[in-house]
């Protein structure tokens, strides 16, 4: 009964300790990572191959509905095809791809000109893992509009200083937030605890008392706090 106990005991202080930690490391990623929207650095081009499963089902899954009818045929059918290869803009915690999306023709031909392409910039933020994701789609043609704004998806922009304005994707990607929130949330905890600890083995070390420092001399129990000395070497071993 005793040994269930101690297991109960520290189930639940390891449950709170990563509830707790886990939640400031979740603030604290997103925090970092929409911050990351403000970064002067230039991000590096990189020309890859088109990957025919994930990117084709993205783009058919996120495509908002004037877009969806601008590629829409006579029957109803999606009528599109992906270039085939995609440009990538990697930078530190950030990653931005984009895909030119062609409209098909009567004639099965595909429309490559301005007129029949809508170009799509995927963002995705966070390090060590992605956690926020968003895209932009251009304005749809029209004859005689020369000038829309694009269509944003999960995206949020935000007015800056200079010419372009700082984009902020808004769709939470789990997986990452909760890698994320554990890296971080172990690190700040770490952070934390670490210097006490090493603090209390420094004072155990050189026959001090572990909780206010005063020299013990051999004594069992500290004389200025009355911390017992068996006591302190528990807790410092739980620490």
């Amino acid at each position: 009964m005793q040994l269930v106990r101690r297991l109960k005991f520290f189930a639940g202080r390891l449950a709170r300790i990563v509830l707790v930690w886990g939640s400031i490391g979740g603030v604290f990623a997103l925090t970092v990572t929409m911050l990351r929207a403000f970064a002067p650095d230039a991000p590096v081009p990189r020309a890859l191959p088109l990957d025919l499963e994930r990117d084709v089902a993205w783009v058919a899954g996120t495509m908002p509905a004037e877009v969806q009818e601008f590629y829409r045929g006579p029957a109803g059918d999606g009528r599109w095809r992906l270039n085939g290869m995609r440009q990538v803009w990697i930078r530190f915690g950030e990653i931005a791809m984009h895909l030119q999306v062609w409209r098909r023709n009567e004639d099965r031909s595909f429309d490559r000109s301005p007129a029949g392409t809508v170009d799509v910039w995927r963002v995705r933020r966070g390090f060590p893992f992605r956690c926020l994701e968003g895209s932009s789609w251009s304005a749809v043609p029209t004859a005689g509009r020369t000038a829309a704004r694009p269509l944003d998806v999960s995206l949020l922009r935000i007015p800056r200083a200079s010419d372009t304005d700082a984009v902020l994707p808004t769709q939470v990607i789990w997986w990452g937030l909760l890698g994320n929130a554990a890296v971080y949330g172990g690190f700040l905890l770490l952070l934390t605890r670490l210097p006490v600890a090493a603090e209390r083995w420094w004072r155990r070390h050189n026959h001090r008392c572990a909780e206010c420092g005063h020299p013990l001399l051999g004594a069992a129990r500290c004389s200025e706090c009355g911390a017992s000395a068996v006591q302190q070497d528990a807790v410092t071993m739980r620490q």
